[in-house]
């Protein structure tokens, strides 16, 4: 069953229609996931079941599918800032293409291995800083950003929805037709979907011009690293950086044994592993459209607490499946999955149009490529500790440090916004 793109951007949470750029945005954006999603899944379902891949080599593989993060982020930002996000995004989405290609080729050919997958999920990770970073900008500059923050909120909110309603069905189906007719007609798919998505965003048009030097307002914050000064110097963004750093470091270590957990450990199979990664995105359509309600009712302090104790809470429920039965664990974790799909996404559209918001224009490609230098850069680190904690210590260890470090996170987050926020 295909999703019904027609709903997804005629409607909105908020209210406001969307323009044809932004429906096209939309599109290149949702085909886009929809071909990573299955490759990533493939990757590891192949992995785990084919190549008999341990915890230290699924934690690497997602450590270096990450690392572009450390490695590009700060140049990719400067890129976005310099040529426009619109170019880099095509630049990233063309490189993701020809990586999709390549693996349907090794695949078909019985020549792909655990170091060619790693090598493959590592350049995979560099494509998608250049897409993931440029987005933001491209949603901004098509959205208008003078006219305020409820239409950028609501652009942000679609783009998620559709990346998450996809997202239900690429993992479930995958997961069902993997053990019918193996990897390669989905892989056929995936560079089927990669391709239609680099065609929607060769015809998105923006108003953006390319920015050569900065404004006055921000002349104190230039160059390449102007992003970094900017996050030190605003006390919100540091504070929203900061926590998502240390979430995302305990989710990384997680991720690192969740397929072991899921299909070996509690021997649910594939298919389980794939229905459970589709309830998130069921979670994930909720979270965006309750996003744009939350944020014009609630303070950005408020949603961010709120979400934070809530995954806290989800993140521990992991940890009880583990030691309950087949029956429990599945009804743990498809709560799990479920509820966090809700709260993250939300989390994540709330702080991402205020993150935006509050950075000026010609900052905006640098400053956002910051934020995941650290966010996202703080991956590889956790991938690389929950593969060594999960082959050394166990799987149980490595669960526990994700809701441990969330808590930390939110500790820090606390301490840095004592004042209430209104923003």
């Amino acid at each position: 069953m295909e999703p019904d793109i027609d709903k997804i951007t005629n409607g909105s949470p908020s209210g406001l229609p969307l323009s044809r750029q932004q429906r096209l945005l939309l599109t290149s954006n949702g085909t886009d996931a929809a071909s990573r999603s299955l490759s990533d899944f493939l990757i590891n379902v192949i992995f785990v079941s084919t190549l008999g891949a341990n915890a230290f080599e699924l934690g690497l593989m997602n450590a270096l599918g990450t690392l572009g993060f450390v490695l590009v982020s700060v140049p990719a930002g400067y890129l976005v800032d310099r040529f426009t996000g619109l170019r880099v995004l095509r630049f990233g989405l063309a490189g993701k293409v020809a990586i999709v290609v390549s693996l349907f080729i090794l695949v078909v050919s019985d020549s792909f291995s655990v170091p060619v997958g790693i090598a493959l999920a590592t350049a995979m990770g560099i494509c998608n800083v250049f897409t993931e970073n440029s987005q933001v900008s491209v949603a901004a500059d098509i959205s208008h950003r003078e006219v305020g923050q409820a239409k950028l909120t609501n652009l942000i909110s679609q783009l998620t929805a559709a990346d998450q309603t996809i997202g239900i069905i690429a993992p479930a189906a995958a997961g069902v037709l993997f053990a019918v007719m193996g990897a390669p007609p989905l892989l056929a798919a995936a560079v089927t979907l990669g391709g239609l998505a680099l065609v929607t965003a060769g015809a998105i048009k923006t108003l953006a011009t390319a920015s050569n030097s900065a404004a006055p307002t921000t002349v104190k914050f230039s160059g390449a690293l102007a992003g970094i000064g900017f996050i030190r110097a605003n006390r919100k963004l540091l504070a929203l950086t900061v926590l998502a750093t240390c979430t995302n470091f305990g989710l990384a270590v997680f991720s690192a044994v969740e397929p072991i957990l899921i299909i070996r450990f509690l021997e649910l199979g594939p298919a389980w592993y794939g229905y459970l990664t589709a309830l998130g995105g069921v979670g994930g359509v909720i979270g965006a459209v309750m996003a744009p309600a939350m944020s014009r009712r609630f303070s950005h302090r408020f949603i961010t607490v709120l979400t934070t104790v809530i995954m806290l809470s989800l993140a521990c429920l992991v940890v009880l499946a583990a030691f309950t039965s087949q029956f429990w664990a599945i009804f743990l974790l498809a709560t799990q999955s479920l509820l966090w799909g809700v709260f993250v996404v939300a989390f994540y559209v709330a702080t991402t149009s205020w993150a935006t918001n509050l950075t000026p224009p010609e900052l905006l490609g640098r400053t956002t490529s910051a934020r995941r230098l650290f966010t996202f850069g703080v991956v590889p680190l956790g991938g690389l500790v929950g593969g060594l904690i999960g082959t050394v210590w166990g799987l149980i260890p490595a669960i526990v440090i994700w809701p441990v470090t969330i808590l930390v996170g939110l500790m820090i987050y606390l301490g840095l916004t004592q004042r209430p926020e209104t923003a």
